[in-house]
């Protein structure tokens, strides 16, 4: 099915002359793509999936998948893309990407196995893996691998290739620089470490950008600390020589332990 002025003109058969599953809606849309693309082929939208190579793609939107006037200049394979200029130009190590939302994945060219949602969404990733993208400007400058980020804006002003993080909450770690194995948890967390650092395997909850957010940890030391009043409904035991109790008078270790109006109570110390 072609409608359109240039709409899936190219090529409509195999090499074998078995005819091709093609829609084509829209001014050059699927246009320039050779005989080589696949059996499942959807391009709704301007220059939808025009010169594209790939297998199973669906785009739907101007410009989505357009490898340009070129055939076989583009030629990634198990894509979703839906929105204008979405995965807009992926190379033949692109596959298995969905984006959704205007200008998202616009820039990739090797990355594979993403999901972005989102205006903007991932908008310069390139070479990045396994990415989970959800958020208007989310990780807009780029990404590295393995990331979770959810919520508008999240590391959206950092360009370093950041790798295996879980970032949730507006604005999250949005100005940050290059981190690695990190948790953060709540709008604006991460804001206050220089874009000029690197940082690896923390663990930061909060609802603000403070430099000592709520809840605070070390995955690599497993280090633990509450920025706050810690309170517990029965007693607890923890390592005497991994504990701390502190306030402004005391700072001591003990081992099973109460908390009653904002003091201390050992119970047993060092048991």
């Amino acid at each position: 099915i072609a409608i359109g002025k240039n709409a899936n003109r190219g090529g409509y058969y195999t090499t074998n002359g078995t005819p091709y599953s093609r829609i084509a809606i829209g001014e050059n849309a699927l246009s320039n793509s050779g005989y080589f693309i696949s059996t499942t082929a959807i391009g709704i939208g301007y220059s939808a999936l025009r010169g594209n190579t790939g297998l199973r793609t669906i785009a739907i939107g101007d410009h989505s998948i357009d490898g340009g006037a070129a055939a076989t200049s583009s030629s990634g394979q198990d894509l979703i893309a839906i929105g204008n200029e979405v995965l807009r130009d992926p190379s033949n190590a692109s596959g298995m990407n969905i984006g959704i939302g205007n200008r998202v994945m616009t820039n990739i060219q090797n990355g594979s196995s993403n999901v972005a949602i989102g205006h903007w969404a991932a908008y310069n990733l390139d070479n990045g893996n396994g990415n989970t993208i959800l958020g208007n400007n989310a990780f807009n400058s780029g990404a590295g691998d393995n990331n979770v980020g959810i919520g508008s804006g999240v590391h959206a002003s950092a360009s370093y290739m950041s790798t295996n993080n879980v970032l949730i909450g507006a604005d999250c770690a949005a100005y940050s620089g290059y981190l690695e194995g990190c948790v953060f948890i709540g709008r604006n967390v991460g804001n206050s470490i220089s874009v000029f650092d690197d940082t690896y395997d923390l663990l930061m909850i909060d609802n603000s950008s403070t430099p000592d957010p709520l809840i605070y940890g070390d995955f690599a030391t497993n280090y633990l600390k509450v920025n706050g009043s810690l309170e517990s409904s029965r007693p607890w035991t923890v390592p005497q020589s991994n504990f701390r109790v502190s306030n402004t008078t005391n700072s001591a270790f003990f081992g099973h332990y109460m908390v009653a109006s904002g003091s201390y109570n050992p119970i047993n110390a060092g048991n």
